[in-house]
């Protein structure tokens, strides 16, 4: 296989990492959309009844009041632990996972195509950077669940890129 054409691969590949992390960085932001509590929903839940009036202060110790409903996981007021947040920030996830292994490809057969290592240029040097930067969140994003960070780290290397 000659140079030129091991470059044009590795610029496809870096063309395609770019469109699949545009598509990651969606999937990440719709996760946290998903995410945010429902602040309508949280604030109906919360009001209480409030007397006013000469004597509110002695009768307000006789008001029974109910206590604010569990906003804890899988609960109706936040949606952290909701399906459909937990999709997306799967499908980010995967997603990342794909772009990254492109870009590690691109950087890779550039590398080979021009026989040096993949920093000697401003370009291949920010490629490189970018793909240490997708492999290092990939690896601990999973563990850590760390899929509230991918729009912040996805973002990022799509304007590296």
């Amino acid at each position: 296989m000659t140079p030129e054409t091991l470059a044009s691969w590795a610029n496809n590949a870096l063309y395609s990492s770019m469109v699949v992390f545009t598509l990651a960085m969606l999937a990440f932001v719709t996760h946290l959309s998903a995410r945010a509590p429902r602040r309508a929903e949280q604030r109906a839940a919360a009001r209480t009844d409030v007397l006013v009036g000469a004597g509110a202060a002695a009768a307000v110790e006789d008001l029974q009041r109910e206590p604010a409903p569990d906003a804890g996981a899988g609960s109706a007021a936040y949606g952290p632990d909701s399906t459909r947040s937990r999709q997306w920030g799967s499908i980010g996830l995967t997603l990342t996972y794909l772009a990254t292994i492109l870009l590690v490809g691109s950087v890779l057969m550039h590398g080979i195509a021009v026989a040096r290592p993949p920093w000697g240029n401003m370009f291949e040097f920010a490629t490189a950077a970018v793909a240490a930067v997708g492999v290092a969140y990939s690896l601990l994003a999973r563990r850590n669940r760390w899929e509230w960070l991918g729009a912040f780290i996805v973002t990022p290397i799509l304007l590296v890129l």
